[in-house]
């Protein structure tokens, strides 16, 4: 036999054996098998592998099913985790089926297992082909369910809590802060040497606030202290404390006198000794804000709590409600963010025991989310207290409790806060006043306290002594009767009542009188002339005067009050109140340089303006905003603010002016104005753009509300507006070119926001200006145009601002595109910037949007209809009957009779194609390269 024969008989000897001996090997197995089907070790495992691994696709399509007949959609990534668990255990069941032939039926039969051993053999390599397919079906579906929990991640649905994804957030956590400080770079290791997503157990806060220099920089430190003040801090945060004027010089000394009487509560007393409330009350405009403000900043007031505190130290804090000012400086809210951020400015080192939480998150994630709602501030505020005090001696004086803006059962829970910081520690005192009011008597009377009428006589005297003897007409009229000038101070005072301003109001006449030339006894006409009661010298003030111009400077004021918490500035004021709108057109902007002296000027004679028409009812506020230009008007006091609030005063402010009268239409004028001249209100940078956009918007709405005969007509004021704008948008501002916030995108591309002043006037449902415009440059070319002004009319009109918002569309401005050929059964404009916000939007036509609406009216359906709108759209068809009879029997008329139009133009649906009228021009494409504020008209 030649070699190669040789070699071959012997591969072929070398492979039977082989075959011989695993099929012996197996027919030995399942002989000798323990289990009771007679399987082989290895059929046995992978019977069992494959059987658990059908179970959990089972449980997993089980999930699926549920989702669905819970009637929620299913994501793509779990579609296709569906189909492959089918397909996987279609795989398994063939699987199976196999190893259940390759069993032995009888347990310890040679010949039988002999016979499944051969099988065995012979189906291997098929069982190893079903094998490998359910491998990578498995691994298939373990890389979908990866993936849908990374995408469930990044949506912040679901946190994995694998040690991979933990592992990315390590990776990504040090690839974000490893230029910063070695602190940092130790939470960082302490983060990936752990195996939970977490801190770890060796981090030390208490180490942290006590040296928190070793742990982590300065300057880490400086960004965490700025985050924190600046949600603390809000607009006009000290104006109210800042804007209280100081005492007369020599007033309210009795209030450190250690010598009163043993029926006059004793101040001193209070502050030196152990009782931990007192209550200060009076009269309205008495005086005790500005007894609250001396004793805050008396230095005796220090020198008695000393006795208190013993050798602590002390910390002093205060808060000045004001229901003139903003939402917060009437609120909860704003007192505890004021006291919060007074602490932190002098003891910053308490941010960090104080936030701990908000700390970690800062340094884990760069987390700068608002710091939370009242309980959180409530809570932060008694975390500081108790810190205080641990040291320290507190006192906390508190002004105004009867400017809190809230109903009885709110006034409760003021006092109830009050109470549980007096119960947190002994070592706190607080000082409050209000008027004497039920709710704060019932609080307080239990308590040391003082009613301030009863104690200012002599401070009232001092007063007018000394105003008279500065006049140099009263000295001399003194010298020759100085009996009857002693009477005329006494009677003053007498009369005054306790009442402060009463005092302050009538010798400024009094001294208006001296400069007359009046006689004593002139005078003392005039004083019993005058009322007592503040309200009816309030009227005697306003109509010794123009009534008429302090009527008009009261109503702008007002109407400023009503749109903007902030009010007026003088510079505003002043364009507010010229007469001749078209002063506008011959203003010019000053230079830079030229600017300051400008707008100081302007203040200086609106300020002696509202001196002679009000006669110090209304004044400039220059405590606050040093720069004359910044000064806020303001009332001389808030029983002035009451006063005009009343309705009966009110109605004869409004009957005062001699002609049509539009405050509203008069700050629309002065906003133009001061864009003009550039001049705008103090604002920070990151404000600028939001204030633009509502500065703008409420502009926009006032002229349109405005229709005085005296006025420009309303359209040219409009463009006035509009050219002011696009300056102001070109001149590159920082801020001013982001999206306006409250113009939310619901179904429109970003560019129909604010793409023109024109969309911005179809949002504000300006009817009659935008029909105007649209009318005069009506041409074919200009339906796109229109299209999109269209959608905005129906589907964009919403703005989110609470003092103008709309819950319905206008109809005459939808009637208006309709008349001009725009297609009620155009599609929806979708951008590719909010097709994954939209997506359920992308294929419905604007008809479709206004069926499905929840905000639809039955008037919309039948405009839409009259105008052409397809009567066969399903989502018609969907309403309930109720909601179709809503529009009345005329509603389902015209359905019927649109239906049976298209019928008998088309025949029945089915049988002829339908005209396409969603299509619309692509000039559109064109228009989007127009600057921001678009062409001009």
């Amino acid at each position: 036999m030649d070699p190669v024969s040789a070699c071959g008989v012997a591969a072929s000897v070398v492979q039977f054996i082989n075959f011989t001996e695993t099929l012996l090997r197996g027919t030995y197995e399942i002989y000798k098998s323990a289990t009771p089907a007679g399987d082989t070790k290895i059929n046995c495992d992978l019977m069992n592998v494959t059987t658990s691994l059908k179970t959990l696709n089972d449980d997993l399509l089980s999930s699926l099913s549920q989702r669905i007949s819970d009637g929620k959609s299913l994501s793509h990534h779990e579609i296709r985790i569906g189909r492959v668990c089918e397909e996987c255990n279609e795989i398994a069941g063939q699987l199976i089926s196999k190893l259940k032939k390759l069993r032995a039926q009888k347990k310890h039969n040679l010949w039988e297992s002999f016979r499944k051993a051969l099988q065995t053999v012979w189906n291997k390599r098929a069982i190893e082909v079903l094998e490998l397919r359910l491998h990578s079906f498995r691994i298939y579906i373990s890389d979908q369910i990866d993936s849908l929990r990374t995408v469930q991640s990044n949506n912040g649905h679901l946190i994995s809590s694998t040690l991979q994804v933990t592992q990315e957030v390590r990776h990504s956590l040090l690839a974000h802060m490893e230029q910063n400080t070695k602190w940092q770079q130790q939470v960082i290791n302490a983060i990936l040497s752990s195996k939970e997503s977490r801190l770890p157990a060796s981090w030390d806060h208490n180490a942290l606030m006590l040296s928190p220099e070793n742990q982590f920089s300065n300057e880490f430190m400086k960004r965490f202290r700025t985050y924190i003040f600046r949600e603390l801090k809000f607009d006009d945060i000290y104006r109210r404390a800042q804007g209280i004027s100081r005492p007369h010089p020599e007033s309210f000394e009795w209030i450190y006198s250690s010598c009163s009487e043993d029926s006059t509560p004793n101040f001193v007393r209070f502050l030196e000794g152990d009782q931990n409330l007192f209550w200060i009350t009076g009269k309205p405009a008495s005086g005790k804000s500005t007894l609250m403000k001396l004793i805050s900043d008396d230095h005796r007031t220090i020198s008695h709590l000393k006795i208190w505190c013993s050798n602590e130290d002390l910390f002093v804090s205060r808060f000045y409600f004001w229901c003139s000012g903003t939402e917060l400086q009437m609120s909860l809210e704003g007192l505890l963010k004021t006291l919060l951020y007074e602490a932190f400015e002098y003891l910053p080192h308490l941010i960090p025991i104080i936030f701990r939480d908000r700390m970690t998150h800062f340094i884990l994630f760069g987390d700068e989310r608002p710091l939370g709602d009242m309980a959180g501030l409530l809570e932060a505020f008694k975390l500081l207290v108790l810190e205080i005090t641990k040291s320290k001696r507190m006192f906390l004086l508190i002004d105004g409790l009867d400017e809190f803006k809230g109903d009885h059962s709110e006034q409760l829970m003021l006092v109830e806060f009050l109470y549980n910081l007096l119960s947190l520690t002994p070592n706190i005192k607080i000082c409050v006043s209000s008027r004497e009011w039920n709710v704060f008597a019932d609080a307080f009377n239990a308590r040391p306290s003082l009613r301030l009428e009863d104690l200012t006589y002599q401070d009232i005297q001092h007063y007018v002594s000394s105003r008279f003897s500065n006049n140099l007409g009263f000295v001399a009229l003194q010298r020759g009767d100085p009996n009857y000038a002693s009477s005329l101070i006494d009677n003053v005072s007498t009369k005054a009542s306790g009442v402060f301003l009463w005092v302050v109001l009538v010798v400024r006449s009094l001294l208006q009188g001296l400069t007359d030339g009046d006689r004593l006894s002139d005078l003392q006409n005039r004083l019993d002339s005058l009322p007592t009661d503040l309200e009816t010298l309030f009227l005697n003030i306003l109509k010794s005067v123009d009534f008429g111009r302090a009527s008009q400077l009261i109503q702008i004021v007002e109407k400023a009050l009503e749109l903007d918490d902030e009010g007026l500035t003088s510079i505003q004021l002043s364009f507010a109140d010229e007469d001749d709108p078209e002063f506008i057109f011959h203003l010019q902007k000053p230079r830079d340089e030229a600017k300051h002296a400008k707008f100081s000027a302007i203040a200086e004679v609106m300020r002696r303006r509202l001196n002679a028409c009000s006669k110090g009812l209304l004044e400039l506020q220059t405590g606050y905003k040093r720069d004359p230009a910044e000064a806020q008007v303001e009332y001389l006091h808030r029983t002035v603010r009451d006063f005009v609030r009343r309705p009966e005063i009110w109605a004869n402010l409004r009957e005062a002016t001699t002609h049509p009268f539009n405050p509203a239409a008069r700050l629309a004028v002065s906003a133009i104005a001061c864009s003009k001249i550039g001049y705008r209100n103090a604002k920070t940078s990151d404000q600028i753009g939001e204030v633009f956009w509502d500065l703008l918007t409420a502009s926009m709405i006032n002229i349109y509300r405005s229709r005085s005969p005296n006025m420009l007509p309303q359209s040219d004021l409009l463009d006035i507006l509009e050219k002011e704008a696009v300056e102001i948008m070109s001149s590159g501002v920082l801020g001013i070119l982001i999206p306006y916030k409250r113009c939310p995108l619901t179904t429109a591309s970003d560019e129909l926001a604010v793409s023109s002043f024109l969309h911005l006037a179809v949002k504000l449902q300006l009817d009659t200006y935008v029909t105007q415009k649209a009318i005069s440059f009506h041409y074919p070319d200009e339906i796109a145009r229109f299209s999109y002004l269209f959608q905005i009319a129906v589907a964009e009109y919403r703005i989110t601002h609470s003092r103008f918002s709309y819950e319905h569309p206008s109809l005459r401005l939808i009637e208006t595109f309709l008349k001009l050929g725009v297609s009620p059964n155009q599609r929806l404009h979708i951008s590719r910037k909010t097709q994954n916000r939209t997506s359920g939007l992308q294929t419905k036509t604007i008809w479709q949007f206004v069926v499905s609406d929840s905000a639809r009216r039955p008037e919309v359906l039948k405009l839409f209809l009259r105008y052409g709108a397809d009567p066969f759209v399903p989502e018609l068809d969907s309403l309930e009957f109720d909601e179709l009879r809503k529009g009345g029997d005329d509603m389902r008329e015209l359905l019927q009779a649109a239906r049976q139009k298209v019928i008998e133009n088309e025949g029945p649906r089915g049988e002829a194609p339908r005209k396409d009228t969603s299509k619309t021009n692509s000039k559109w494409s064109r228009i989007r390269g127009e600057r921001l504020f678009g062409r001009r008209t």
